[in-house]
């Protein structure tokens, strides 16, 4: 009986850990990091599992230092874990470790970062890393699977979609990307990514009329934005 309970006691733990980095995980996506942070400091969690959310957060927070030493025994614990392995080679690659970073990203197959309630996330994830690493067919791959998964929020599927433009841009096809882009400002006017995208392909094509209306055109529908007025003002001279 003591056995039983014990392992019973066992899971409701490993339960509520899962829950705990669920919401962590969710929270950190949708960019209230304060709020995770919160979360994770009302858990109780320790050891290990503290250890494992601090690296996400340390991570979520840019702090590459406090991050690496978190991850690192993170990754040592589950190196089969991409929600680990991924923010890893991330902080990795900030720190310009590249022959790691793609080692580890080699690791990461496509069908375990395309399971889970939130594969969106690990997929979106790798995909980046991928492109980071000029893997652009791979990376394109990943995003166009994340598109037609089910399940995957919208605000997801845009950001898929400025990504398969930038791959293309990165690839040199400037038309395949503007017309991508096109179809993305047509649905979100000002878009800002998009509109900095596109300004930026108009001006390696030396059309520097066209660039300077499109970061206008941003900046009607986002005052604020400082590169989109940056890229405006270093047009200034075109009449």
């Amino acid at each position: 009986m003591k056995r039983i309970v014990l392992a019973l006691s066992i899971i409701v733990v490993g339960c509520q850990a899962a829950n705990v980095e669920d919401t962590v995980l969710k929270l950190v996506e949708e960019g209230k990091v304060s709020q995770a942070q919160e979360i994770v400091r009302k858990s109780g969690a320790t050891g290990r599992e503290l250890g494992r959310l601090q690296g996400i957060l340390y991570h979520s927070y840019g702090m590459a230092d406090s991050a690496l030493v978190y991850l690192k025994q993170a990754y040592a614990d589950a190196p089969n874990d991409p929600v680990i392995s991924l923010r890893l080679a991330e902080v990795l690659f900030w720190k310009k470790d590249l022959r790691t970073v793609r080692t580890i990203v080699e690791k990461v197959s496509d069908k375990s970062v395309a399971t889970g309630p939130r594969k969106w996330e690990t997929m979106m994830h790798k995909a980046q890393l991928q492109s980071w690493l000029q893997e652009f067919d791979s990376s394109r791959r990943l995003y166009q699977g994340v598109l037609d998964a089910s399940g995957t929020p919208d605000a997801v599927k845009v950001q898929c979609r400025y990504h398969l433009a930038e791959i293309a841009a990165w690839k040199k096809d400037f038309a395949k990307s503007l017309s991508m882009l096109d179809a993305l400002l047509a649905s979100i006017p000002g878009y800002v990514d998009a509109s900095l995208l596109k300004g930026q392909i108009l001006e390696w094509q030396g059309k520097y009329a066209e660039a300077r209306n499109v970061y206008t055109s941003g900046l009607q529908r986002h005052p604020t934005d400082a590169l989109l007025r940056a890229r405006l003002e270093k047009l200034s001279w075109v009449k």
